[in-house]
């Protein structure tokens, strides 16, 4: 079965995009699938941490404890019982072949 290659782009305009350009410089995040969640805090997507580098991981493991509090390992262990990372709404979504045709 072929693997998803879909990916949320947030925008430099969006204060999101500094801390997000930390775990990859174009602000490129994998997502585990095109469809969107809504839960208390709005409209979110799942972040594939499996396409992320264990580098990228850290880094954002890092920020988003300093922005959240907690320690890097609190929130690693949070996001990889769950499975994925949310990332919020706005953002670009990048759809690969896989869903493109299932959406057609």
């Amino acid at each position: 079965m072929p693997k998803c290659e879909c990916w949320a782009m947030v925008s430099v305009l969006d204060p999101r995009h500094g801390m997000w350009a930390e775990v990859d410089p174009e602000a490129r995040m994998p997502l585990r699938n095109p469809v969107g969640h809504v839960n208390e805090g709005g409209r979110f997507y799942e972040g594939d941490l499996d396409r992320l580098t264990e580098e990228q991981k850290a880094a954002m493991f890092s920020l988003l404890a300093e922005r959240f509090g907690g320690t890097p390992g609190d929130v690693r262990e949070h996001f990889e019982s769950l499975g994925y990372f949310p990332i919020r709404e706005p953002v670009s979504l990048v759809i690969c072949g896989l869903h493109m045709r299932c959406m057609m």
